[in-house]
C-alpha cells in the first residue's frame, strides 16, 4: 500500500488592516478558487460562501490563521465594527462541522465571538498561555539541557514560557556550550524583547555562512527550496551551504516546510533583515533591496519553466512565480520593473477575471506613488482604476468610487478617451449596486457615448448590457432592447463570455413572465459560459434550480424536454416579438 501525501498546511497571518473581504479573497486565491462577486452578497452570505468553499475542497486542508485578534475588539472578542462579515463567519464555523475533512485553526489572544451568544458547538477552544513551568522544563530536559530543577524553573520563568525564546536558549546551551546559569545571570538578556536578545547572542556565535544563509531565506515570504537562497549567496560559500543548513535546522533557526522547502520563523526573519550590515541602517536597507532584486530574478527563471504560455493560463496558481517576482521587485524598490512585468503579463485584467481581487488590490497598493517612485500618469491612472475594480468586487463601494474618480481625473487630463469610457462604465456599476439607479444610468450613458465615439465595440456591448440590467431592476421594458443590442455586438466581436452573461440576463428578464423563454436563455447561457470556463456557469445553474423549485419537478421535466432541443430558436423568436 502506498502512503498518500498530505497537502501542506496553509498558514496565513492576519494583518491589522485586513477586512473579511481580504480574508475571503486571500483564501480563495491561496486555494486556487475564483473569488465570488461580493457585490450582491450580504456579510452573512459571504460567510456562508466561504464556509461552503472550504467544506467542498477536493483535498481537505488544514488552514491556520495567525493573529486573528487583529479582526477583533480585544476587550470583548467580538468583531470590530469595521470588520463586517467576521462575526457572521464565526457563526458559520460554529453552526456545523466541516463534512469534507478540512479544518480551520484561529490563533487569537481574546476569545473570538460571533454575532450570536451561542455556546461552542463545532468550534473548540484550546486556551494557550505559553508553556507552563512543567512543559517548559520538560522541553529543556528532552533537548538535553542539564541543570538543577531550580535553574530550569528560572529559565522557563525568564522566557515567560515563550517557545521560541526557550528554543533559542537551548541552542546557546547545547550548540555553543554556554552555561545556562551564566546566561540567566545576565540581566540584559531578560529585559524587553527576550527572543531578540537571545538572537543577538546566537548571531554572534554563528559562522559567516550560517548568517548569510539566514539572510537569504529571510528575503522570501513563502517556503522556498535551497536553490532560492543560493541565488542570493556568493558562490564562494557553495561547498559550505549544506553543512550550514543542517546546523541551522538543528538549532531550529530554519524550519523545514516539507517538499525540500524551508522558511524562517517570523521573528528570526525580521531580525535577519535588520542585520545584513551592522551599524549602518541605510547600507543595510540597500543590501536587503539588492537581495530582493536577486530573488525576483530567481522567480522569473522559475516562471520560464513552470508557467504555461500566456494564452493557456486559466488560474492564479499558474502564474505564482510571476506574482512573487513582482512582489520581490516592489521590495527591491524597483517599482517600474514590477509594474512593467505585471502589465506585460496581463495580470491586471487576468487577476480580476480569475477572482484574485484581494491579490490585485495588494499589488496595486504596493505600486502606488511613494518616496522615490512616481509612475507616469497613464500608469498611475491604471493603478487607481484597478484598485477601484478590486475594491468594487470585494464589496467596498465608497473606496471603489474614490479610486475611480482619481482614475477619471487623470484619464481626462491625458486625453485617454477609451479608458475614460471604461471607468465611467464601472462608476455606473458601483452606483447600480448601491441601488442609486439614476446616477448609474447617467454614468452608463456617458460611457456609452464615449465607447461609440472611440469605436470600442466590446465596451459598447458591456455598457448596453449594464443599461439593460439597470432598466430591468426598474421593471422597464426597454431593458430587453439594450440586451438585444449587447447580444448582437458580443456575437459580432466574438466575445463569448459577454454573450453568455447577456443570455443569462435575458433569462432573468423573462423569469417571471415566460418560463419557456427563461429556461431557453439560461440553457444557452450555461453552454456558452461552460465553454469559456467561466465560474458564472454555476450561478446560472442556480437560476435553473430556482425555476425547477418554482414550478415543480414534473412540470420542469416537461418544460426541459420541450425547450432544450430548440432553445436557440425560442430565444430568437422572443427577441423578435419584443
Amino acid at each position: 500500500m502506498q502512503a498518500l501525501l498530505r497537502p501542506p498546511t496553509l498558514r496565513l497571518s492576519v494583518d491589522r488592516n485586513a477586512t473579511f473581504a481580504d480574508l475571503l479573497g486571500t483564501l480563495y486565491y491561496k486555494l486556487s478558487k475564483s473569488t465570488p462577486d461580493l457585490t450582491s452578497l450580504s456579510p452573512a452570505n459571504q460567510a456562508v460562501a466561504l464556509f461552503s468553499m472550504l467544506d467542498s475542497l477536493e483535498v481537505p486542508r488544514l488552514i491556520v490563521m495567525d493573529q486573528f485578534e487583529n479582526l477583533l475588539d480585544w476587550s470583548t472578542g467580538f468583531a470590530l465594527p469595521t470588520k463586517a462579515g467576521v462575526g457572521e463567519w464565526l457563526d458559520a464555523l460554529n453552526s456545523q462541522p466541516f463534512t469534507g475533512g478540512s479544518r480551520v485553526v484561529l490563533t487569537s489572544r481574546p476569545r473570538p465571538k460571533g454575532t450570536r451568544a451561542y455556546p461552542p458547538i463545532s468550534v473548540q477552544e484550546y486556551p494557550v498561555d505559553g508553556l507552563t513551568l512543567t512543559e517548559g522544563m520538560d522541553l529543556l530536559q528532552k533537548r538535553g539541557v542539564q541543570a538543577s530543577e531550580t535553574v530550569l524553573r528560572r529559565a522557563v520563568t525568564s522566557c515567560n514560557g515563550h517557545a521560541l525564546s526557550l528554543t533559542l536558549l537551548i541552542a546557546l546551551v547545547q550548540d555553543y556550550g554556554m552555561s545556562l546559569a551564566s546566561l540567566l545571570s545576565e540581566p540584559g538578556l531578560w529585559e524587553g524583547d527576550i527572543a531578540t536578545n537571545l538572537l543577538d547572542e546566537i548571531f554572534h556565535q554563528l559562522s559567516e555562512i550560517q548568517r548569510v544563509l539566514l539572510y537569504a531565506f529571510s528575503i522570501y515570504r513563502e517556503p522556498v527550496p535551497l536553490a532560492a537562497a543560493q541565488v542570493i549567496i556568493s558562490t564562494a560559500f557553495a561547498s559550505q551551504i549544506l553543512p550550514a543548513l543542517r546546523g541551522l535546522l538543528a538549532q531550529h533557526l530554519i524550519q523545514s516546510a516539507g517538499e525540500d522547502r524551508y522558511k524562517l520563523h517570523a521573528i528570526v526573519a525580521s531580525y535577519a533583515q535588520q542585520h545584513f550590515i551592522e551599524g549602518d541602517r541605510q547600507a543595510n536597507q540597500q543590501e536587503v533591496q539588492h537581495a530582493h532584486a536577486k530573488a525576483a530574478e530567481y522567480y522569473l527563471q522559475q516562471a520560464q519553466t513552470s508557467c504555461p504560455p500566456r494564452e493557456q493560463r486559466r488560474h492564479i496558481s499558474e502564474v505564482q512565480p510571476i506574482i512573487e517576482a513582482v512582489w520581490q521587485y516592489t521590495q527591491a524598490a524597483l517599482w517600474q520593473e514590477a509594474y512593467t512585468l505585471f502589465d506585460n503579463e496581463g495580470l491586471f485584467e487576468r487577476l480580476n477575471l480569475w477572482g484574485g481581487n484581494a491579490l490585485l488590490l495588494e499589488i496595486c497598493q504596493l505600486l502606488l506613488p511613494r518616496e522615490g517612485w512616481q509612475p507616469p500618469p497613464e500608469q498611475e491612472a491604471n493603478l487607481f482604476y484597478y484598485l477601484g475594480l478590486a475594491q468594487d468586487v470585494l464589496g467596498r463601494k465608497s473606496e471603489a468610487l474614490d479610486y475611480y474618480q482619481q482614475a477619471l481625473t487623470i484619464y481626462r487630463e491625458v486625453g485617454d478617451r477609451r479608458n475614460e469610457g471604461n471607468t465611467l462604465n464601472n462608476v455606473g456599476l458601483a452606483y447600480d449596486s448601491l441601488d442609486k439607479k439614476q446616477e448609474a444610468l447617467d454614468y452608463y450613458q456617458q460611457a456609452l457615448a464615449i465607447r461609440r465615439e472611440v469605436g470600442d465595440r466590446r465596451g459598447e456591448g458591456r455598457t448596453l448590457n449594464n443599461l439593460g440590467v439597470a432598466y430591468n431592476s426598474l421593471n422597464k421594458k426597454q431593458a430587453l432592447d439594450y440586451y438585444q443590442q449587447a447580444l448582437a455586438i458580443y456575437r459580432e466581436v466574438g466575445d463569448r463570455r459577454g454573450e453568455g452573461i447577456t443570455l443569462w440576463n435575458i433569462g432573468a428578464f423573462f423569469f417571471q413572465q415566460q418560463y419557456e423563454v427563461a429556461l431557453a436563455a439560461f440553457l444557452l447561457a450555461q453552454n456558452v459560459l461552460k465553454e469559456v470556463q467561466s465560474p458564472k456557469y454555476s450561478d446560472v445553474q442556480g437560476w435553473i434550480d430556482s425555476l425547477r423549485h418554482s414550478i415543480g419537478e414534473q412540470q420542469f421535466a416537461e418544460l426541459m424536454a420541450r425547450v432544450e432541443p430548440q432553445a436557440q430558436q425560442i430565444v430568437e423568436q422572443a427577441l423578435e416579438k419584443k
